[in-house]
């Protein structure tokens, strides 16, 4: 499969800045995954694939309900925004990036408005701007358009890294 999961897009692998007492928030977004890619939710197939995924489920929320875009700038949109994608603009892939850090709220600022630091790894191309814009303190993501991670290079807070070969 072209995709995999990728621990990415947002891991917002948070800890507190104000008080010890808040908890860590890992968010997982995997294009191209439903419920039985994962084995906390009972797909067998995945069980050997998720032991790490399995285990942060066991001891953290796990959400069995919610709603999803059938696509994933749309997904991504709604995420940041906390709002559908007929209130952004952003109901393609090719509209998400209709949404502007500047005139919508975005996680990773009320997140940090919260006291907490916010980090993002993965695809972010149908998004406008940057996730630095977003609010994230610090972000990986793949240049390209072709959405392999680590190909040839990537971007790290803005700055392109390439890769020795």
């Amino acid at each position: 499969m072209r995709t995999a999961i990728f621990v990415l897009w947002l891991i917002l692998f948070s800890h507190s800045l104000l008080a010890a007492d808040k908890p860590n928030i890992v968010f997982i977004f995997g294009d191209d995954c439903g419920i039985d890619s994962f084995g906390c939710y009972g797909g067998d197939r995945a069980k050997n694939f998720t032991p790490n995924i399995d285990a942060l489920a066991k001891s953290g929320t796990r959400y069995e309900r919610g709603y999803a875009t059938p696509l994933c700038g749309p997904s991504r949109c709604v995420i940041m925004t906390g709002r559908y994608g007929f209130r952004t603009g952003g109901l393609t892939n090719q509209t998400a990036g209709n949404a502007k850090y500047q005139d919508e709220p975005a996680l990773a600022k009320i997140l940090k408005s919260a006291g907490y630091a916010t980090g993002m790894a993965g695809k972010w191309r149908q998004m406008s701007d940057s996730p630095g814009d977003w609010g994230f303190d610090e972000y990986i993501t793949d240049p390209t358009a072709s959405g392999w991670f680590w190909k040839d290079n990537y971007t790290k807070n803005g700055k392109e890294v390439k890769l020795d070969k």
